[in-house]
């Protein structure tokens, strides 16, 4: 049981410079991102909008509370975040 744990930590110190790198890249583009909406760039804020406006047809949670049903939109989102998330949090709505 120690040797599987010491090369977990192993496994884990080794990639340790590529999970860096992917997370400053991903910051990175975050943060291009915002300041290129925050600029006013129509291209991107048509593109916020529709990505929101899709989410907003499209989610349970959402659905529910435009209708009023404030329970249920967050038993839905609470589904989200729990169970759905874990499967469907890899696919990016930006890539569609």
């Amino acid at each position: 049981m120690k040797k599987i744990i010491k090369s977990i930590f192993l496994g884990i110190n080794q990639s340790r410079i590529y999970v860096i790198s992917v997370f400053f890249t991903y910051s990175v583009s975050c943060l291009v991102g915002i300041i290129i909406v925050q600029s006013g760039n129509s291209f991107a804020l048509s593109y916020r909008d529709k990505i929101v406006g899709k989410a907003l047809e499209t989610d349970k949670a959402s659905i529910n509370y435009n209708k009023g049903n404030n329970f249920f939109a967050a038993l839905n989102d609470l589904a989200l975040l729990t169970g759905r998330q874990l499967v469907y949090g890899c696919q990016s709505d930006s890539l569609q």
